[in-house]
């Protein structure tokens, strides 16, 4: 069969037209069947390389079909929580911030400016994960793939710190997949200098990929080969500084620790110099830092290093009066009674006696009295009684006296070696009624933001610049409460052995702070670093260091504490027995100077007298 000249010019033109698009139109985004076959290949990958259960963020700065039937394929699977970030007219709901970090990424890009202008946006989110597995696709066939492959992780290493990187590239006929691994080589220090091929793909070996092929393999090397690394430690010798040394050291980094103000100041003052640096870029790692939501946003948090208890610090309530104490052995109308049976006694023995026949002892009303009072402080009486209406009523007096003695004694033993305290105060209701001040470290107001009673304690007080000064002011005053670190005040008041003038109010109104590391986001060894820390503390060394560091050492051992087996009684304990044996002298002193006016007044009226009657006789 033979053509007209006319059309055969024709159909060779069309198919040299027909065979110039099929060379120049991309593959993998727009034509209608090789996005299916990408999904699915995607999709697979997936399945062997993400964990499930976790989120799977599917990004892209341009709508195509490659990105809908790869969502429609991951969701068959049910196995992740999709989220999907794009730019465009169709851009979905922009993507809340999440608690959860995401677990892993999957971009579609063009190269490396729209790749870093995609990562800049999910950066903005709290969900942002450095370190998860990021599969970046480029959707632009190239006759270079590893030198496509190295720009775009470049950019993202550099930019963004993402390191677990599997880049699918199209080259001719072949999907080729690129990696790379950080800190292999010696001086490298996280430089992207070369990228290695993990495998190239025909669409045969793409349908045969089998899901137990995991492409993202463990890439945080365990020898950094000196590398160096910055950390900004807010205490010197402290648990987090060690635990940071030590792990840092064995994956064989070179630590330059940065700068820091004087431990002497306060809290805040250090944090924000600390915090400043490390938003800076200054260093790598903060620590220890407290764990709190408007920190945490400046990098990512360790698990819990140490644990910091602040209390309420009061004055210990003062010992009561012996003499005081002793007075409240009875109760007021119980001393009443007694005062007033005493006398009353000795009135009824001298009524009594002087109406029978009783020997004139008891006649004689200060005998009567004397005899009262003997048998109050139980010794013997001028004489026995004879007559059965005295002896009756000696005999009671007798049983009711030895009765208030027997418990008097005991009390009075007992008050004299140990009064008791006053009323302690215990709750942060009583510190406010009492107008006593209060102190606290700058900064716990702007880290406490749930409005309690607490927070409202803590907005009130003073701020504490100088530890040493406001616990000193309790123990001066009397009249100051602090709320401090119990560690730093314990370890405080055994140095100035004042241990028994401060105490800690209750154990309900206080705060445990959480104490981490803080890691910058362009770091890679936090997950190392979590499982270091869970092991130290499974061991017992965190507990053990900070026991050491803690403890109070023999230089500060109180002595107190040493005599607690015992009680050593002092000749203070005596004093009121003093004052009574005072008290009794001085009455017995003044009794005798009476008696002394009195003999002399009867000598010299006697005198008068008789030589009035002398006179007269005479």
């Amino acid at each position: 069969m033979f053509l007209n000249p006319s059309l055969q010019m024709q159909m060779l033109l069309i198919q040299a037209v027909l065979l110039f698009v099929g060379a120049t139109t991309p593959q993998f985004v727009y034509n209608t069947t090789e996005p299916s076959h990408l999904a699915y290949f995607v999709a697979d990958i997936a399945t062997a390389s993400f964990s499930p259960d976790k989120i799977l963020l599917v990004s892209s700065n341009k709508y195509d079909d490659a990105v809908d039937m790869l969502l429609k394929n991951l969701h068959q699977h049910a196995l992740w929580h999709l989220h999907v970030s794009r730019n465009g007219d169709l851009t979905p709901r922009p993507l809340k911030e999440q608690d959860d970090k995401v677990g892993s990424y999957v971009i579609f890009t063009t190269g490396a400016d729209d790749v870093a202008s995609q990562a800049q946006r999910l950066m903005e989110s709290t969900s942002w994960n450095n370190r998860a597995p990021f599969l970046v696709l480029v959707g632009i066939p190239t006759a270079t793939p590893e030198q496509l492959a190295r720009s775009v992780l470049k950019e993202l290493w550099e930019n963004a710190r993402v390191f677990n990187i599997v880049i699918l590239v199209e080259h001719d006929t072949l999907l080729c997949l690129y990696t790379w691994f950080p800190y292999v080589q010696q001086e490298q220090c996280g430089e992207v200098r070369e990228v290695a091929l993990l495998n190239a793909l025909s669409e045969t070996d793409t349908r045969n990929f089998t899901t137990n092929t995991n492409l993202f393999s463990y890439k945080v090397p365990h020898n950094f080969w000196g590398c160096p690394i910055r950390v900004s430690s807010m205490f010197k010798k402290s648990t987090s500084e060690k635990l940071i040394s030590n792990f840092l050291l064995r994956l064989n980094f070179t630590v330059l620790h940065r700068q820091t103000l004087d431990e002497s100041l306060d809290y805040e003052t250090i944090l924000i110099d600390v915090m400043y640096d490390f938003g800076l870029g200054n260093s790598d790692i903060a620590a220890p830092v407290v764990l709190h939501k408007d920190l945490i946003k400046a990098g990512d948090p360790s698990h819990d290093m140490e644990w910091i208890e602040n209390a309420w610090y009061v004055p210990c309530a003062k010992p009561l009066n012996r003499i005081q104490k002793v007075a409240t052995i009875f109760s007021v109308s119980l001393w009443v009674a007694l005062i007033a049976l005493l006398p009353s006694v000795g009135i009824i023995t001298w009524l009594l006696a002087r109406l029978s026949t009783e020997d004139g002892t008891y006649k004689d009303i200060s005998t009567a009295l004397y005899n009262a009072w003997a048998v109050v402080v139980g010794v013997c009486v001028t004489k026995m009684p004879r007559t059965y209406h005295v002896r009756i009523v000696i005999f009671a007096w007798i049983c009711y006296c030895l009765s208030i003695n027997t418990v008097f004694q005991t009390f009075f033993t007992t008050f004299l070696v140990d009064p008791g305290l006053q009323k302690q105060i215990t709750t942060l209701h009583e510190v406010s009624q009492s107008n006593m001040e209060c102190g606290v470290t700058p900064g716990l107001r702007h880290l406490y933001g749930v409005k309690d009673a607490l927070v409202n304690m803590i907005d009130k007080g003073h701020e504490c610049k100088d530890f040493a000064a406001c616990v000193e002011r309790i123990t001066d005053t009397g009249n100051f409460a602090v709320f401090e670190d119990s560690r730093k005040v314990k370890r405080y008041l055994a140095s100035v052995k004042k241990r028994n003038s401060v105490c800690v109010m209750n154990n309900i109104d206080v705060r445990l702070d959480r104490m981490v590391a803080l890691f910058s986001r362009r770091t890679l060894i936090l997950e190392q670093f979590n499982k270091f820390v869970t092991r130290m503390l499974e061991s017992g060394e965190i507990t053990k260091h900070d026991r050491e560091h803690w403890t109070l050492s023999t230089y500060f051992h109180d002595e107190e504490i040493t005599s607690g087996e015992y009680f050593v009684f002092t000749i203070s304990h005596l004093l009121v027995a003093f004052y009574a044996l005072i008290i009794g002298h001085s009455v017995g002193c003044v009794m005798f100077l009476l008696e002394l006016l009195h003999h002399s007044y009867s000598t010299y009226r006697q005198r008068s007298v008789r030589r009035t009657i002398t006179e007269r006789l005479s």
